[in-house]
Parts: structure tokens; C-alpha cells; sequence
């Protein structure tokens, strides 16, 4: 079943234990967190993260610990894979889906997070294949069309025409068109190399994963591997995958039966419009110009649905759409996990269109900001993309050590902080809903933050230092 818990939620729990309430009972989610399993029945001992105030290991909410959950609202779930009821091959998945929102932030707004941690709980994993079916219907869903942003790592769909008319009785979206998307974020590990791997298609290189070109040696990971499109463009006798093969290809970038994707027309071998040149991404525009998905191979040409391509095909008809995107493969041993990260988004224009394209770009404009903030791992208000509310800190990553020293935490309201510079600092209050309670610019060495008359228990303190910003959890008796 799923956990659902928000930071409000968390908030309530610690001032209630905080009071020291002798009926307090936390509500359902908070008290049955399913933090470690019955060994006795083969499940594992450590299951759901939690914050473990006395690092007993013991989850113990009636001692004020609490889920470690992503977001300011997050549903967690477990679920579970044998194969044919084999244990030694079973896989576990942990399922964070979340939203990133607060009052002054309208990045993340319509955009759902999602990390997925997949666990070998048998033996190790030969080989793993992640990925999803992506079946837009947006409104009027037989005048939709597909197409990949190389560049974000973005698979989306949107309107193939500029009205959005009712359909079986359905309301379509007018002429107010949306587009939306699948935005892979971080993919599989990258073997380690010894080397911070440049963006760019040679072997080790990437456009559109994370970690590449960061001045950090081997944390590479995968973006989006493939994205392939059944309907509109699949020959007839083939279309969405129906069995375990069929989903292999698909996530391998290919088309039902194993059929390689080639650039132009509708990708299919010997179509109208469609090249002798391999690629494992679907009707890109003109999104990759490394020509990463070619393997640096120049087309000559832009390539979607929408416009006529090259020799001499035309565009392709409108109508019901359905593909599938691939983080790739990876394999890991027993014990061990795969972590990846992607992101739904949906952006819908308040004016009419004048062109298809319209809410393409304008979703495109979105997603490079849900990833630019990932990368940087500053989500809006306080609130950025570690367990919340605790904060791991940038030294755990392998970048800088944390400078600053917040005392006494937890506080009776008054709060120092050592290691600001002689120039100052910017110091911005959260709450633990991502509210933003105080800013203090220019603050220097001495100084301190009242929270004597702040209402709550839990505060996110962004310490930001020129180019440096860092975030501290403080609490309050």
C-alpha cells in the first residue's frame, strides 16, 4: 500500500512529541513507516529510510523520528519481482513519487517527481533494463504528435494541430494547448573511469546524462537512452510491445519485433523520407546538434513529425500516440541498488497558439529549469533534492566541505553560525513546509537569527556565500 506523508504532516509529529502529549498517537502513515522488514518471512531488515534521532537503527516515532521522504508531499510504495517465483532473482522497488512546491516558485508547479530505488534482494543482476510505456492522450487524443528534446533528455507529446476539439464525448484543451513530458533526470551508474567524462558522443560521454563535465571524477550517470514510438510510425502488424521480448526492444530502442530505428520518415526501414542512418531517438527536431543519438553522424536534415523531411516524404498524419523511453541497462550484485530519477511535467498556454510549437517550447523552457535545479540540487524555498527535511550535506557528495558550524542546534531561539567571511553572507529562513519566514543579507561574523517568536520546531537555514549556497536543518526546543 502507499505512504502518504508531507512535510506538514512531519512538522505536526515533532511539535506533538515535542510536547510531550501523553495521548498523542502520530497518524498512520507516520506511525507504520515500514522502516524494516520481518526477516522472518524473508523480507529485509532495513527497508524505508527514516531519521534515526538516537542512530540506534530502530525506527522509534514516538521518540520524535520520522520518515525520510523527497518534496514537500510524497507517496511512497513498495513492491516487489520474481521471476516465476524464483527468490533468487527477485527485485525490490522503492517508489518515491513527489511534488517540489512552496509560495514562491512556479518551476515545479504541474511537475511530479519520481526516484526509484531498485534493489537485488535474491542474486546479482546481470543485466537490468528501466524504462516506461508513454501513452500522452492529451485531451483530443487522436491529434497528438511525439517527439524527443536529445539535448534535456525529455520525451514528450503534444497537440498536432492548433485545436484541441472534443473527443467521444470528452472535453479536448481549445485553443489553450499543453504539452507534456517525460524528463529523464539521472539514469544508471557509469562505471568508473578515473576521469570527469566530458559532455559529447565519444565513448564514456553523454548530452543528456548527469555528472558529465562537473569537476567531480565518476559520478557520471546515464540520461535518457532511447525513445521509440509505436503508433503513427510502426509498419502495419506491429505496434505496442505484448510480451517480455517485445519490451526488451522497446527498451532498447527499438521497434516491436527488434526492428533497428533509423533517422527520417517514420524510422522504419525503407519508408518514405527514412535514412540508412541508425539512432536510438525518435523524431528529435533539431535537439541534438552533437548528433549524439546518430552517433555523430550528420543527418543533413531536422527530423519530427510535424514538417515535411527529407527525400521527399511528407508529414506524418496526426493521431494516437504511444512510445517508450529508456534509462538503458546496468548490472549490480546482490545487495545492492540502483538508483534513478525522472520527472512527469505538464505546461499548458494561456493564449491561443500560433503554432504547434508554441507549448513545445515553452515546455522545453520548464524542463530545463526542473533540471537545471536538480543539478544543482536547489529546489524552490529551502527545500532541495536529498531526504527531507534532513539535509546530507555537500561534503558527503564528494564536492566541498560544509564551512559552516550552526550552534546551538537545537536552539532556545537564538542561532550563530561560524565560518561566515569577513564580506558576509546571505542567510534565508525556511520552514519545513518550504515557506520562507526571514532574509538576512549582509550577514557578518557574530551575528545572529532570533527564532524566539518563529512559530515550529524544524527550520532550513540556505547559507549563501557568493557562487557557494549550502542548507542546514536547525530545530528548536
Amino acid at each position: 500500500r502507499p505512504y502518504h506523508v508531507t512535510l506538514q504532516m512531519i512538522q505536526d509529529h515533532i511539535d506533538s512529541v515535542a510536547s510531550g502529549s501523553t495521548t498523542y498517537v502520530p497518524v498512520w502513515q507516520i506511525l507504520h513507516w515500514p522502516a524494516h522488514g520481518n526477516v522472518a518471512l524473508g523480507q529485509a531488515a532495513d527497508l524505508a529510510d527514516f531519521t534515526d534521532v538516537n542512530s540506534n537503527g530502530i525506527y522509534e516515532p514516538m521518540l520524535g523520528e520520522y520518515p525520510a521522504i523527497y518534496g514537500t508531499d510524497c507517496v511512497f510504495s513498495i513492491t516487489h519481482y520474481r521471476n516465476n517465483g524464483d527468490n533468487e532473482k527477485a527485485l525490490e522497488f522503492h517508489s518515491y513519487l513527489y511534488a517540489q512546491t512552496c509560495d514562491t516558485s512556479e518551476t515545479f508547479d504541474h511537475v511530479l517527481m519520481r526516484k526509484i530505488k531498485v534493489f537485488a534482494r535474491g542474486s546479482a543482476v546481470d543485466f537490468l533494463f528501466f524504462g516506461g510505456r508513454f501513452d500522452g492522450d492529451l485531451g483530443n487524443y487522436a491529434d497528438d504528435y511525439f517527439g524527443t528534446n536529445v539535448d534535456l533528455g525529455l520525451a514528450y507529446n503534444y497537440n498536432g494541430d492548433l485545436l484541441d476539439e472534443m473527443n467521444s464525448g470528452r472535453p479536448g484543451f481549445g485553443d489553450s494547448l499543453p504539452a507534456q513530458g517525460i524528463l529523464v533526470l539521472k539514469g544508471m551508474k557509469q562505471a568508473d573511469d578515473g576521469v570527469d567524462n566530458a559532455i559529447g558522443i565519444l565513448p564514456g560521454e553523454s548530452v543528456n546524462g548527469y555528472g558529465y563535465n562537473d569537476g567531480i571524477t565518476d559520478n557520471e550517470y546515464t540520461g535518457l537512452s532511447s525513445h521509440v514510438v509505436f503508433t503513427g510510425s510502426a509498419p502495419a502488424g506491429q505496434s505496442d510491445p505484448t510480451n517480455l521480448a517485445e519490451l526488451s526492444y522497446m527498451l532498447d530502442g527499438r521497434f516491436q519485433f527488434g526492428d533497428n530505428i533509423y533517422y527520417g520518415g517514420t524510422g522504419f526501414a525503407g519508408a518514405p523520407g527514412t535514412t540508412t542512418i541508425l539512432t536510438k531517438y525518435m523524431f528529435p527536431g533539431d535537439s541534438d546538434p552533437l548528433h549524439f543519438g546518430t552517433a555523430g553522424v550528420d543527418p543533413g536534415f531536422s527530423w519530427s513529425e510535424f514538417e515535411p523531411v527529407g527525400n521527399g516524404s511528407t508529414a506524418n498524419p496526426t493521431g494516437d500516440r504511444r512510445g517508450g523511453y529508456s534509462f538503458g541497462k546496468t548490472a549490480f550484485g546482490s545487495g545492492e541498488f540502483v538508483e534513478l530519477d525522472y520527472a512527469y511535467l505538464i505546461n499548458r498556454l494561456q493564449v491561443p497558439a500560433t503554432t504547434i510549437m508554441d507549448p513545445v517550447n515553452a515546455l522545453f523552457d520548464k524542463a530545463t529549469a526542473v533540471r537545471d535545479a536538480f543539478r544543482s540540487n536547489e529546489g524552490p524555498c529551502g527545500i532541495n533534492f536529498d531526504p527531507v527535511p534532513e539535509d546530507l550535506g555537500l561534503d558527503e557528495k564528494g564536492q566541498e566541505a560544509d564551512p559552516y558550524t550552526v550552534y546551538p542546534n537545537p536552539t532556545n531561539g537564538l542561532v550563530y553560525i561560524n565560518g561566515i567571511p569577513e564580506s558576509g553572507a546571505t542567510i534565508e529562513v525556511f520552514d519545513i513546509s518550504g515557506k520562507l519566514l526571514q532574509t538576512h543579507t549582509n550577514f557578518l561574523p557574530g551575528q545572529n537569527i532570533d527564532l524566539t517568536e518563529v512559530q515550529g520546531n524544524i527550520f532550513i537555514f540556505r547559507i549563501t556565500d557568493g557562487s557557494k549556497s549550502l542548507q542546514k536543518r536547525v530545530g528548536k526546543h
